[in-house]
């Protein structure tokens, strides 16, 4: 290497940032407990909202009974967002959306709700044909094995039952806060018509 190209290290005790320690700039704010996270900001009047999924990769819907959803307690708004004989392509398509006054409430609206699907055959690419009476999976469960099963609303018994009988791969404890699931987002509106957001998320490009 030539002797112009050559770089060098400024002393130790001029460097900027290496050899030096870093501080976080949230580090205190978490440290002291001061932080705020979504779950923190309760304004007066703010609503929940979840979606009743389809369970299949490929259907049809036949039937929406919403009824018992819409005269729950509690339950501010029930609208469909795929009507009867809307096709669904992909397992954990939205298919009604609906808000209430607290999570519970929501959740049980969500389980009201009664869809009547026609299920259409989807395609499944195999190298070779798979091997018949394949054993269940027994392996402990992963960080995004309970994220599918939160996104694809397994019944929490169920949840629960899988994860005494098979275990978890990770120490909740050291779970990142923005990626237990579900993902979250709270959003109010100002006097200015401005829609303020607090996301669970790092990424505000998955918020939609």
């Amino acid at each position: 290497m030539p002797a112009e190209d050559k770089y060098t290290y400024p002393p130790a005790d001029e460097r900027t940032y290496i050899g030096r320690r870093m501080g976080r700039i949230d580090g205190t704010a978490k440290s002291t407990g001061h932080a705020k996270y979504t779950y923190d900001y309760n304004p007066k009047g703010v609503l929940y909202g979840a979606f009743v999924r389809s369970p299949y990769a490929h259907a049809r819907i036949t039937n929406i009974d919403m009824s018992e959803a819409e005269k729950m307690p509690g339950v501010k708004a029930v609208e469909i967002v795929q009507r009867p004989g809307s096709e669904m392509h992909w397992a954990g398509d939205e298919v009604v959306a609906i808000a209430a006054v607290d999570e519970p409430t929501v959740r049980d609206a969500v389980r009201a709700v009664k869809v009547e699907y026609e299920q259409l055959p989807h395609l499944v690419i195999d190298s070779q044909e798979p091997p018949h009476n394949i054993p269940p999976d027994t392996s402990p469960l992963g960080l995004d094995d309970l994220q599918d099963m939160a996104r694809n609303q397994f019944p929490t018994a169920q949840m629960v039952k899988e994860i005494n009988e098979r275990g978890i791969t990770f120490k909740p404890e050291e779970a990142p806060l923005d990626r237990m699931p579900p993902d979250i987002a709270r959003v109010t509106r100002t006097p200015r018509s401005r829609l303020p957001m607090w996301s669970s998320l790092k990424a505000f490009t998955d918020c939609r």
